[in-house]
């Protein structure tokens, strides 16, 4: 029953006004229809109307505490920060008479359940009823978690809190309200929003996640995906807008509605939503006061990506800038109303689930039962959880609204609705201008139309996502159209086609029968004539564009240009599997015209599609006649019509045209007894013309259009204008008709243009594009240099280039070296390069360059070369080794870089991509041998020193003007190193976290090239993301932009997009953050429309601009990278563009050139002053001189300008330059201490180091409470270098304060061993949880340093209990000693031993402490009332009770009991596994038949991490026990460091060995047509252990999106031979601990003194390097041999099917 909301709230005083708000709202009865007339004159008389007011606030919504769990993905998410505020937005307006709220939440979706508790709390706070409230969600996908979803739980934190905000913001909404005027407008907008559902090839569909293959059409396919043919539905493109203004004029609100799901942003986010109400308040000038909300519209099958086109750049916040901007607009052209009548209407409707039956529900709980407690990994697993859900359910309830605002309808649907449910609802409404709002007043999911059902994907899946009643659309849709009607009093808008001139002219012909196409529901298709009404068939996609002149999928075009239907948009029909039936009779004579759209190519198979069919439905000799699009089987007919009339007479008439792809046809069949004739595209001449009889049955009168009458073949596309016709059409009528039309024929076109040809450098540099304000020039280019990859000035001026001229496989592909070092000369001081000459050749790969001392320095791998003129003809002819041993592998991961520091080391990345990348590298200099590993590392080139530094970095290491450095990687554009590698080895007995932290986010950001990526190598689905940047530098000058106090500028290349990206960096704590500068919009700061364009590096230079150094290569990837087809289609090209290349310099525009100065000719004093300048490049290099010169006479001169200079970047190099030549002094030093600016405060920390006076370390130590981050940081690490009590009170206040900031814990420990008492001390005296944060890393530093006292007091509070019961706390501290102490081969009465105090404490009165721990844990774990985290906890402990070990083993073995809990069970298995008892595997293969499926992978894993516990492992397998393990462990114990255990293994396990063999064997797979959907369960069954693909699967192994692009042929090899071709960072290692520990996995990352090591099963470890017994790894993949077994030569097709498809396949 509808019900109309018009009750009387009781009164209640708005907070400003001080004013009843009820005043005018007399009590209504609805029963009284008198009265109900009177009110409703009242509404609509100005004479009688009150005051329109309105009120409207906004509350913060976002989350108090983390991490947060995230929703809006297929599986949960989670959020450790906000990138932006959340809101709940409200507003409230009142006409007099009745009041109402709209509420808008940043969040994916609020359940119903929340709603209704923030409803009631604000109706008792204001007294307007519930239902005159409507509350809604914006569906941002990076909000916390309201409510549970797929794989996604609610995050119970959060959702207690949300409902308490947005009653706030709907009660102050309401205390706000004040006189108001209204207003609103509509627009269309057709740009920023796209169908996002597309239908897929009928041999493209893949299954769902019940195992059927049905979906034909699914979200997101991609840009220009060859797979999809066309969108599913039609777009609602409609902008709409009220706005609120005060009496005054001034902006008081915007409430907008647009139709686009999200866009999608970092966690947590507001998204475009939160962005558009920051631009809208900007073009509006609003006050602090203003809302905006944009709310969202019908948008279940929309998004903001146009598939059918390349893909765009533009990012969130330019997006949502775009729709400020139009929103604005139409604000501006509104009328205002002082008064407008406002009503509401509501009503509950309750739908039922579509719950599951037997055979699904029983297939659900045998799902859900193997995953036991924990979340789904997989989308069977989701929806398995999800059946169950639904069952439980069975039915639920809606609440549904409209709402009238002046002549402004809203309905309000707990939805996601789809935009052809949104256009029911407009074009029928009794108000015209109206919007519809989704995801109000609760979260019901998807509700797709009933023909949507058919057509299977995402949006249909039946969960809470999707999970209503098939009919739920229609009967929303009716249940809305009826409140409609009740807000408005009128009755609903009937739908009816308008007449364009073609359609007049049809009907003018008289058919008999005339179907337009434009039905918004099935399954009638009327007939205009009243005649002959047709059917849709399930299988069809309805009101899709119709037809026009274009070609491939866009908007329709506006109806003032529609010659079909004139006043409205033509509509069409998409067939997609389905048919049109009618019944006619037709006689001997008789005309079908139709327009058809044709999405399917030619190739695809035998018959492209049947379009209009006559016979008997189902018959097998499908009797009758035919017209379709030829195929396969007749290759002369391919693309083309022809005529077939049945399998008995087998007869077939052609025709003469190819038919254009994707492009409206208008097609006419004319039989005139056995005559017939096929008109193509108006033309008079008949495209098909013969004798050709049919084979209908006698009184058969079936007409099928878009199938043929036995379904084989059915028509892929859309037909529009279907009219019949009694007679035959003459020649001139028809042609006629199609001029009726005013389209012209389509012209055939290609799909791949010709490869893009090199430009000049005249023609290249106009197709780059660089932000406005900015200029660019060529300052030198080819002949003058080629394959520049490298540049640095020399003192006079002169530009040094390296060239790798042998890239990438060498001179001769073989390897020939042929790098080159030129120089380059301004000879007429023009600022652009006019003489070259070469200085050396034919060095190995050379990467990066440093002059030096008159010379240069050169990373050319093996060897850093030193290279001088010694007799002054121009040539190199002094060659010096600084460093051999350098990685010579992949040209792309070699040494590089070449930065010098203000400590004068000079600084190299070392060019690998990941932690374990050349992890045994040895260096050697004239001072000896170093071990690197995977490090960068620094040198002196005068004397030999060298030491490793935190690191790898990929391509280009380099610092800011303040000595902090940054490294990049092909996905990672930046990232600062924030420990530094020589500090951490300080301290070799505390492992420190990754010592980088990531500043461009997330990983692989997206790019805004210019240039069209070359399909040749890129997958639809890839474009758009940094995938190979290199030279991270930070801008430093000012020419380009002033300084600016906590910002600096950022520059990477990603050559592979032909574009430099531009960062603005913003300090945060001890590392930083960056983002895009907002004015660089939809293109990067440099992007080139060439795709020759190979920015690789850039620099600031000598004159402040930014100079660009553009390799110039048709071919940027390295071949290793390639497919193997890949590879041997574009040998003829890997070296195209050798003889080319270019440097750009990039300055403002019109800015005054800055002569590069000849620093040679200047005098000591003068280098000095050249030191105050604000270029980078001019202070490093005018530093070194004064290095090398080593005239003591700077000293004064340098002095003066530390105490003069303002410059704080100048008073950094005096200090540097002072310590240099000795002259520092403590007073200078005390004074850089306390400078204004922080880079001098923390440089000046650097150098006092090496001072060990008492009043520099009291001024050091002051610095504690620095308000600069950074500045403590160093300060941290600065403290360890002194002795001093002061040092120690002041490091653990560090410590103490700054625990949970992870890098500042880091600095502290790398201080820590000298200062340890006064750390215990500082410790002990603090919080509680901030003694349990450091307790036990202070107690492993104490044991290992055999500081007893130190030690004595860590261990007291954690084992003495009065009460003899220990809290959590307690039991957690005590476990990390223990296990430390076994660690170290010791326990705690041995411990107890070595020192008085500890013997105090761990006994007392001859009763151990340490024994009474133990005991407490025993009981606990044996208790079963005990909390589960005590017993946990108590059970990880009891296995260290070595005096006791034989009860704590059984004690512990009783826990492998499935009566007691999960969490239990996995804590006794990881216990027993640090016992390192041989009993441990009988206990554990004893028990495994009790094991459920995830303890049993618990099990497996702690049997793996013993040599005698995997030996006794495969005895049980070779006995038949049923132990299954996966191809991973089979792997592992197949490569396993014991010979016995191999030997085994190869004897248990049966292996295949000769793996060339066996991929030979598999490679008639490939010639079988793989099935993507059947290819989920072999990725869930074989791969997703490891990797991840679409949201599925582990974090271990790459993630198999980048495969995408990969060739058939190397997903086999990579299948089978995993070892053949390893992708970098995933070799496996073997490590085995001190204590017997072995872990097997990846190294992740590696530091002075730890390696980071990722196990299989997804456990991350970091290890100690003094604990590492062993570590063995080598030239094997982690992914093992012999994943084949058990599958067939299909399942591995359907596999590598899903992996080219990418993770949208599966989504």
């Amino acid at each position: 029953m509808i019900q109309s909301i018009r009750k009387n709230p009781p009164s209640i005083i708005d907070a400003h006004s001080h004013t009843p708000l009820n005043r005018y709202m007399p009590f209504i009865n609805r029963q009284c229809l008198t009265f109900s007339f009177i009110a409703f004159i009242a509404l609509f008389t100005p004479g009688i109307q009150a005051d329109f007011k309105a009120g409207a606030s906004m509350v913060d919504i976002s989350p108090a505490q983390y991490p947060v769990r995230v929703n809006g993905s297929f599986t949960e998410r989670s959020a450790t920060q906000a990138a932006d505020k959340l809101f709940a937005k409200a507003l409230a307006l009142d006409d007099g008479r009745q009041q109402i709220i709209l509420c808008v939440v940043d969040s994916c979706m609020v359940p119903r359940t929340l709603i209704d508790r923030a409803k009631s709390d604000a109706s008792r706070a204001t007294g307007i009823p519930m239902s005159q409230m409507m509350v809604s969600a914006t569906h941002t996908h990076s909000a916390p978690s309201a409510m549970g979803c797929l794989g996604s739980r609610v995050d119970p934190r959060y959702a207690a809190m949300l409902p308490d905000r947005i009653a706030r913001s709907m009660v102050n909404a309401v205390n706000r309200l004040k006189p108001a005027r209204i207003g609103w407008a509509q627009m269309e907008d057709w740009k920023h929003t796209f169908n996002r559902r597309w239908i897929r090839r009928p041999d493209k569909v893949f299954n769902d996640p019940f195992g059927q293959n049905n979906v034909r059409a699914h979200m997101h396919p991609g840009h220009e995906n060859p797979d999809a043919t066309g969108p599913s539905g039609p777009v609602d493109p409609e902008l709409s807008v009220m706005a609120l203004q005060t009496m005054d004029g001034e902006p008081l609100a915007v409430f907008a509605n647009y139709s686009m799901h999200y866009f999608g942003s970092p966690l947590l986010s507001a998204d475009y939503y939160g962005r558009f109400a920051e631009h809208i308040a900007n073009q509006m000038n609003a006050g602090a006061d203003f809302v905006a909300i944009m709310s969202q519209g019908t948008s279940g099958d929309l998004m903001w990506m146009d598939y059918g086109v390349p893909r765009e750049n533009i990012n969130d916040d330019g997006y949502a800038e775009e729709m400020a901007n139009l929103t604005a607009a139409l604000v501006k052209g509104i009328k205002w109303h002082e008064t407008a009548p406002l009503r509401i209407a509501q009503n509950s409707l309750r739908l039922a689930y579509r719950i599951p039956g037997p055979g699904r529900l029983a297939w659900a709980e045998q799902e859900v039962e193997k995953m036991g407690n924990r979340l789904p990994r997989s989308q069977p697993e989701i929806y398995a959880k999800e059946s169950i859900y639904l069952h439980e359910r069975q039915q639920t309830e809606l609440i549904l609204q409209a709402l009238r605002i002046g002549d402004l309808g809203i309905t309000a649907i707990p939805n996601e609705v789809f935009a052809i449910t949104g256009l029911k609802l407009k074009r029928q409404s009794p108000l015209t201008n109206m919007f519809n709002i989704s995801l109000a007043n609760g979260a019901e999911g998807y509700i797709p139309p009933p023909e949507q059902h058919a057509l299977g994907g995402y949006t249909t899946w039946a969960a809470r996502t999707a999970g209503l009643e098939i009919n739920a659309e229609p009967r929303i849709v009716e249940s809305l159209l009826k409140l409609l009607e009740e807000v408005s009093d009128r009755p609903r808008r009937a739908l009816k086609e308008t007449d364009g001139p073609y359609a007049q002219s049809i009907q003018k012909s008289n058919p008999m029968a005339y179907w337009r196409l434009e039905e918004m529901s099935m399954p009638v298709a009327h007939d205009i004539t009243g005649r002959y009404n047709a059917h849709f068939e399930e299988g069809v996609a309805l009101h899709l564009p119709g037809a026009d002149e274009r070609i491939g999928y866009q908007a329709p075009i506006p109806p003032a240009k529609n010659a079909f239907s004139y006043h409205q948009i033509n509509r069409s029909t998409h067939f997609a599997g389905g048919r049109l039936n009618a019944k006619l009779p037709l006689g001997n004579d008789y005309t079908i015209e139709f327009w058809l759209w044709n999405g399917l190519p030619a190739d695809s198979r035998a018959v492209t599609g049947y379009v209009f069919s006559r016979g008997r439905d189902g018959d097998p000799d499908a009797s009758g006649e035919h017209l379709g699009i030829g195929g396969t089987q007749q290759p002369h007919l391919a693309g083309r019509l022809f005529l077939f009339n049945g399998n008995k007479q087998n007869q077939i008439l052609g025709g003469r045209n190819t038919l254009a792809f994707q492009a409206w046809h208008h097609v006419v069949f004319v039989r005139e007894g056995d005559q017939v004739r096929v008109h193509l595209d108006g033309r008079t001449q008949p495209e098909i013309d013969g004798v050709f009889s049919h084979t209908i049955p006698e009184g058969e009168d079936a007409l099928f259009l878009g199938g043929r009458n036995d379904n084989l073949f059915n028509f892929e596309g859309k037909l529009d204008e279907i009219a019949i016709y009694d007679r035959s059409l003459s020649p001139d009528e028809i042609e006629a008709h199609y001029k009726a039309s005013a389209l012209a024929p389509p012209s055939k076109i290609t799909a791949t243009g010709p490869v893009a040809h090199p430009m000049t450098p005249e023609a290249s540099i106009k197709k780059i594009h660089i932000r406005d304000g900015y200029e660019i020039e060529l300052v030198a280019r080819e002949p003058l240099t080629m394959d520049p990859v490298a540049i640095d000035w020399d003192t006079q001026g002169n530009l040094w280039v390296i060239e790798m001229a042998d890239y990438p496989l060498g001179l001769d592909g073989k390897g020939q070296q042929g790098g080159r070092v030129r120089m380059l000369e301004d000879l007429n001081r023009d600022g652009i390069y006019d003489q070259q000459s070469l200085f050396t050749d034919s060095l190995s790969f050379p990467t990066g360059i440093l002059t030096w001392r008159g010379g240069v320095i050169v990373t050319a791998a093996p060897e850093i070369l030193f290279l001088r003129d010694t007799n002054m003809d121009g040539k190199a002819d002094s060659r010096e080794v600084l460093v051999s041993g350098l990685s010579t592998g992949n040209q792309q991961l070699r040494a590089n870089g070449l930065r010098w520091g203000l400590d004068g080391w000079v600084y190299c990345a070392s060019g690998g991509h990941h932690g374990n990348y050349g992890i045994g590298t040895k260096l050697r200099s004239r001072a000896g041998e170093t071990l690197v590993g995977s490090r960068d590392f620094r040198f002196r080139p005068d004397t030999g020193e060298l030491e490793p530094v935190s690191g790898p970095s990929q391509n280009g290491r380099n610092r800011d003007n303040w000595g902090r450095w940054f490294g990049t990687q092909n996905m990672r554009p930046l990232w600062h190193y924030v420990l530094p590698d020589h500090y951490l080895r300080r301290n070799p007995h505390i492992a420190a976290p990754n010592p980088t932290q990531l500043v461009v986010t997330p990983l692989g950001p997206e790019v805004f090239p210019a240039s069209v990526p070359e399909k040749r190598f890129h997958s639809f689905n890839e474009a758009g993301h940094f995938t190979s940047a290199c030279g991270g530098m930070f801008y430093r000058d000012n020419v380009l932009w002033p300084e600016a106090a906590g910002k600096q500028h950022a520059f990477t290349c990603e050559p592979f997009h032909n574009l430099v990206q531009h960062h603005l960096v913003t300090d945060e704590g001890v590392s930083f953050s960056a983002e895009r500068d907002a004015p660089e919009g939809v293109l990067d700061f440099f992007a080139s429309e060439d795709r020759w364009c190979r920015p690789v590096m850039t620099r600031t230079g000598p004159d402040g601009a930014l100079w660009v150094v553009d390799m110039y290569r048709y071919m940027i990837e390295h071949p290793e990278w390639l497919p193997n087809a890949g590879r041997e289609e574009l040998l003829p090209h890997y070296r195209i563009g050798e003889d080319m290349g270019r440097i750009y310099r990039i300055s403002p525009v019109d800015s005054a050139p800055f002569p590069i100065q000849d620093l040679t000719q200047l005098n000591t004093e003068e280098l000095v002053t050249a030191l105050d300048s604000s270029n980078g490049w001019l202070r490093d290099k005018v530093h070194m001189l004064l290095v090398w010169r080593g005239d003591e006479d700077s000293k004064k001169p340098l002095r003066h300008l530390l105490s003069t200079t303002e410059n704080p970047m100048a008073r950094v190099h005096a200090l540097w330059l002072l310590n240099h030549f000795k002259a520092l002094s403590a007073k200078q030093l005390i004074s850089s201490l306390n400078d204004m600016h922080p880079g001098v405060r923390e440089n000046a920390l650097r150098l006092a180091e090496t001072q060990h006076e008492p009043s520099v370390i009291a001024s050091a130590a002051k610095l504690t409470d620095d308000p600069d981050a950074k500045v403590r940081l160093q300060l941290a690490f600065t403290l360890g270098a002194w002795q001093s009590p002061v040092a120690g009170t002041a490091l653990g206040k560090l410590m103490t304060q700054y625990h949970s900031d992870p890098f500042m814990k880091a600095a502290c420990f790398s201080s820590g061993t000298p200062h340890l008492p006064a750390l215990v001390e500082s410790v002990m005296l603090a919080s509680a949880s901030t003694r349990a944060d450091l307790n036990g890393s202070l107690a492993e530093l104490a044991l290992a340093v055999n500081a007893h006292s130190s030690l004595a007091a860590l261990l007291e509070p954690v084992f003495y209990s009065a009460s003899g019961t220990y809290t959590l706390d307690q039991m957690q501290a005590a476990l990390q000693i223990t296990s430390m102490a076994a660690r170290r081969g010791t326990d705690l009465s041995a411990i107890a031993g070595k020192h008085e105090g500890l013997a105090a404490i761990l006994s007392e009165k001859g009763s151990s402490l340490s024994t009474a721990i133990f005991d407490f844990a025993r009981e606990s774990v044996l208790s079963q009332s005990a909390d589960l985290d005590l017993r946990v906890a108590a059970a990880k402990l009891l296995a260290r009770d070595v005096r006791h070990s034989s009860e704590a083993l059984r004690v512990l073995a009783s826990c492998l009991n499935p009566r007691q809990p999960v969490n239990l069970q996995k804590a006794a298995l990881e216990a027993l596994g640090t016992t390192r008892d041989a009993s441990v595997s009988s206990v554990v293969l004893n028990a495994w038949i009790t094991l459920s499926p995830s303890i049993r992978q618990v099990a497996l894993e702690v049997l793996l991490s013993g040599e005698p516990w995997s030996f006794s492992l495969l005895e049980a397998v070779e006995s038949g026990k049923e132990v299954p393990l996966d191809a991973l462990q089979q792997g592992r114990l197949l490569r396993h460091t014991s010979k016995r255990v191999r030997k085994l293994a190869e004897k248990a396990l049966t292996r295949i060995t000769d793996r060339t063999q066996i991929v030979e064997r598999y490679k008639t797979t490939l010639q079988l047509q793989g099935d993507p959907g059947k290819g989920k369960s072999i990725f869930n069954q074989t791969c997703a252990a490891c990797h991840q693909l679409g949201g599925m699967g582990k974090e271990l192994g790459p993630d198999l999106k980048t495969v995408v692009n990969h060739s058939p042929e190397k997903l086999l090899s990579n299948i089978l031979d995993p070892s053949r071709d390893i992708q970098p960072g995933y070799h496996a290692y073997q490590c085995e601990l001190t204590d017997g520990t072995e872990l097997y996995g990846l190294i992740t990352n590696e530091t002075g003194n730890s390696i980071t090591m990722k196990k299989t099963d997804g456990s991350v470890h970091s290890i100690l390097r003094k604990d590492i017994e062993s570590m063995r790894g080598g030239q094997l993949s982690l992914m093992p041999d012999g994943l084949e077994k058990g599958l067939s030569h299909q399942d591995i097709a359907n596999l590598i099917a899903l992996l080219r498809l990418g993770g949208e396949a599966i989504q």
